[in-house]
């Protein structure tokens, strides 16, 4: 039995290999799923019907002796027979296990920052796939940094240690099944110098709250002394008295009696 792939939506063919020189009296192709009953879908006379009788639309017998099925769906999973018969009477068997995957959906990248430094940056990178697509995925990066790297068992998960000098290293997803593959690539440097804005966002705000405090309290005391100079220059003005000892007024007295 020979295993096939196709894909949701496209089209694939079963070949037959035929006796060279040999004529061809009928071909029989039949379908069953998993392990249903078989059912006859193709059947092919040459030399009484110039057309194959199809009993699905899908169905194509390309040159007289490939199956083509078009339009797959998930349903034309399962095992199909062909059953060749010569004109000297002899016959042969081929089949094919067809499955019909999904379509591999773009993997999506997400990101955890573990610590982040002026030396390096360790970061978890998780790639992943829609569920129920059957596709697998795994993480490939560049032989060639520095990096520190740990892959889970699953391996849809990755652990890595980059150091400064290496932040270019590239960091593919990929994303397969038997016949397809798509893959997305992680900016790793992005990720970090993202990382390190961010935290310095609490020290820039810090200090600036600082300052600003600092211009609200100078600027109400400056208003305060401002307004309380105002207060005194709008009091009026009260009439100086010379202070005049006692002793001074008693001596003028006694002078003039005399």
């Amino acid at each position: 039995m020979k295993p096939v792939s196709g894909v949701l939506g496209d089209s694939v063919q079963l070949p037959l290999q035929l006796h060279p020189g040999s004529r061809v009296k009928r071909i029989i192709w039949s379908f069953r799923a998993n392990a249903g009953k078989k059912i006859e879908v193709v059947e092919y006379n040459p030399e009484t019907s110039e057309y194959p009788k199809y009993n699905r639309k899908q169905l194509e017998l390309v040159n007289g002796t490939t199956l083509q099925i078009s339009a797959l769906k998930l349903s034309d999973s399962g095992v199909y027979d062909a059953q060749v018969t010569y004109q000297s009477t002899e016959m042969d068997e081929c089949s094919f296990s067809l499955t019909v995957y999904e379509p591999v959906p773009m993997p999506l990248i997400q990101h955890e920052i573990l610590s982040h430094s002026a030396q390096d940056c360790s970061i978890i990178l998780r790639c992943l796939v829609s569920a129920g697509s059957g596709a697998q995925t795994t993480w490939q990066h560049d032989n060639t940094s520095s990096a520190l790297w740990r892959q889970s068992d699953d391996r849809h998960v990755l652990h890595v240690t980059v150091p400064a000098s290496a932040l270019d290293a590239i960091y593919t997803c990929v994303a397969r099944n038997p016949v397809q593959e798509r893959n997305n690539t992680v900016d790793v440097a992005a990720l970090c110098a993202h990382e390190a804005h961010r935290w310095r966002w609490p020290i820039y705000l810090a200090v600036l709250v600082t300052v600003l405090a600092a211009l609200s309290i100078t600027l109400y005391l400056l208003r305060r002394r401002g307004k309380a100079a105002d207060r005194a220059a709008a009091l009026p003005k009260e009439p100086l008295y010379s202070q005049v000892q006692r002793g001074d007024v008693e001596d003028r007295d006694e002078q003039v009696g005399q």
